[in-house]
């Protein structure tokens, strides 16, 4: 059975099964570009009582994220940011403080990607990538993880501010537990409006499991920021870590003041 009745409002919306809604449509690009060419690029979903507004193209995305910020600064926070990072980030966040992280963000990027070393320089340092492909002496070969170390390797350059060697302990184990945690995401989709199923004994939807991976990387990670606080006063790079530190004594200097 399906359901098609207007709410005031909202965009079309896209039929769905009685009581759980549109639960069976899977958010994925090829989903979304369907739904997008039915419907425009504001479309209605519901799941399980949730309405949920989908929101495609880079036009209507700005108009609604910076041209309406008030209005769309406040969000319902997802179980994974919920149950793991207790609504913080600018992902996790909202209203406010989520307006306070992205303006943070934008400001941090900028500062990061001025001078020689900045955003694109990073992302077009290939030597380590394409050495890997020629020890391939042109033989069949699986590149998947060696795409995925090389992203990752990008990122901790503009977030820890150094790359690290495709072999490098730290990274293969960073790009393991990223990898596996991205995967339990997919499962985990029905606690975002059934939140209840997480006590299910056994731990089907690897709630438990997804909890250690994050704590993994928060090692990893505050690894990185304790040894970005030794050399706050002299920075040997620009990065996101030393952006962060510096932009929190700032703050902790206001209050005090």
């Amino acid at each position: 059975m399906f359901w098609s009745r207007d709410d005031g409002n909202l965009p079309p919306r896209e039929p769905g099964r009685l009581l759980v809604g549109n639960i069976d449509i899977k958010p994925d690009a090829a989903m979304l570009f369907d739904l997008q060419k039915k419907h425009g690029d504001l479309i209605t979903l519901k799941v399980v009582g949730q309405t949920i507004i989908v929101v495609c193209g880079y036009d209507t995305i700005k108009e609604v994220l910076v041209k309406h910020d008030e209005s769309t600064s406040a969000h319902t926070a997802s179980f994974g940011f919920s149950e793991y990072f207790e609504l913080s980030g600018m992902l996790g966040a909202s209203g406010t403080k989520w307006r306070n992280q992205r303006k943070f963000g934008h400001e941090a990027f900028r500062s990061i990607d001025s001078g020689s070393n900045n955003l694109e320089s990073r992302v077009l340092e290939l030597p380590d990538f394409l050495q890997e492909i020629d020890k391939m002496k042109g033989t069949p070969s699986d590149v998947d993880r060696l795409i995925k170390t090389s992203h990752y390797n990008i990122i901790s350059s503009f977030r820890f501010g150094k790359r690290f060697a495709h072999e490098d302990g730290i990274l293969t184990r960073l790009v393991d537990l990223l990898d596996e945690a991205m995967k339990i995401v997919n499962e985990q989709l029905a606690l975002n409006f059934m939140e209840w199923l997480k006590y299910v004994p056994g731990d089907p939807f690897k709630v438990r499991r997804r909890r250690f991976l994050v704590n993994e990387i928060f090692k990893i990670v505050q690894k990185s920021i304790d040894e970005h606080k030794e050399t706050l006063e002299n920075p040997k790079t620009s990065d996101f870590i030393y952006s962060f530190l510096k932009e929190q004594g700032k703050r902790k200097l206001n209050k005090v003041s």
